[in-house]
């Protein structure tokens, strides 16, 4: 497989505080990769390193051949890296539908996201689509982040936490929607709290613990081993 995404020895900090300690991992073309690890384990903080929100101080990110490491996020965007943070950050003032426009950008290789693709994903974005998007809740906020995102037609997708926050009928929906996008082949890199939730959709796991990753390997093997669910990740 085509490798999209190597992060190696990456060491961020905020302010004097070192948070990443040579965190590394790769991600090839059609695979779901999960980076798990309690809360304040480094996993948000990798993601917004990879995608230049926050600047590493030493290491490597390649993404598609290309250094990218230093890059402004709107530049890696552009690039064919698509980012979904755990708050969303979607334009609360604006509609569904501009949500959705604001982000289209053409396709790279023929396989194009548009709004009707979209609706057939999460087709309870079609039914508010003139709303605000202030008024969604909050699991339909969560499908418009990451519809928003397909749009811009991205080559890989990161997604922070996509289950948190949602009730136990969103997140089995949620799960059911990003099966879909495994299925037509996205490649998908996304940090999560919830095992089950992961396991149920990932190719590969990597496991962060204080800003280090330690383990990685087959996600067949977190759900057949619950000695090592539980040294890294108590259940």
């Amino acid at each position: 497989m085509t490798l999209l995404l190597k992060v190696d020895g990456l060491h961020t900090y905020y302010g004097s505080s070192h948070i990443l300690f040579g965190v590394g991992l790769e991600v090839h073309e059609g695979e779901v990769v999960v980076l798990l690890g309690r809360n304040g384990a480094g996993k948000s903080t990798t993601l917004k390193s990879i995608m230049g929100v926050i600047e590493f101080r030493s290491g490597s990110v390649r993404f598609c051949d290309r250094d990218i490491g230093g890059l402004p996020s709107d530049v890696i965007c552009r690039g064919g890296l698509g980012y979904v943070p755990e708050d969303m950050r979607i334009f609360k003032g604006m509609s569904v539908r501009e949500n959705l426009e604001v982000a289209r950008r053409p396709s790279r290789d023929g396989q194009t996201w548009d709004e009707e693709r979209i609706f057939d994903l999460f087709p309870v974005l079609k039914t508010v689509l003139t709303q605000r998007a202030d008024s969604l809740s909050g699991g339909q906020a969560r499908m418009l982040a990451i519809g928003r995102t397909l749009m811009g037609n991205p080559n890989l997708i990161l997604l922070d936490e996509p289950s948190e926050g949602l009730a136990p009928v969103v997140v089995q929906q949620m799960l059911a929607q990003l099966k879909a996008l495994k299925a037509a082949g996205l490649t998908v890199l996304l940090s999560e709290q919830n095992l089950k939730f992961s396991l149920e959709l990932a190719d590969r796991a990597y496991i962060i613990e204080k800003g280090e990753i330690k383990y990685q390997g087959a996600a067949d093997a977190l759900r057949t081993d619950a000695e090592l669910r539980y040294k890294y990740l108590m259940v």
